[in-house]
């Protein structure tokens, strides 16, 4: 893995950059993890991909959740996200659209791998204490606040 990141402290912002090979997702955990990051807003991205796979239409973990498998080189146009903390650990959730001139992909991200300089712009929020859990259907997760706060 190649990828590089820098941290401002001031603006409490990492930048991101991923070479040619990196896998996206992989590469967001791992940072997530060396550094701690229980909760950061994926504010921006762009670069190029390959091997792009989706999370089917139902949203759906697990065996048999690639709704697509797309082979071939695209330009990643836009990439919003979260990181948070699911069932103990660091989960990147994240949303891409791009395109390669004959068709546009969009959706949330399984995983894919850079092809050229990726660029990514994460927002960290150190005092947050968000999780996702599954709603009372387990049918989808939601963010809820980790921190119990007394009634008032």
């Amino acid at each position: 893995m190649c990828m590089e990141y820098n941290y401002d402290s001031h603006s409490r912002t990492y930048y991101v950059s991923l070479e040619q090979g990196d896998k996206i997702m992989e590469s967001l955990k791992t940072l997530a993890v060396e550094k701690g990051i229980r909760y950061a807003a994926i504010i921006s991205g762009i670069g190029s991909a390959e091997d792009l796979s989706f999370m089917n239409e139902c949203g759906k973990y697990g065996a048999g959740s690639l709704c697509r498998q797309i082979k071939g080189v695209f330009n990643v146009n836009s990439m919003q996200g979260t990181i948070l903390m699911q069932d103990g650990e660091r989960t990147p959730h994240v949303h891409i659209t791009s395109n390669n001139g004959d068709s546009r992909e969009d959706g949330h991200l399984i995983e894919g791998t850079c092809v050229s300089p990726m660029e990514i712009v994460l927002s960290y929020a150190p005092n947050a204490f968000f999780k996702r859990e599954k709603t009372p259907n387990k049918k989808s997760t939601r963010i809820i606040s980790e921190r119990i706060t007394p009634a008032g």
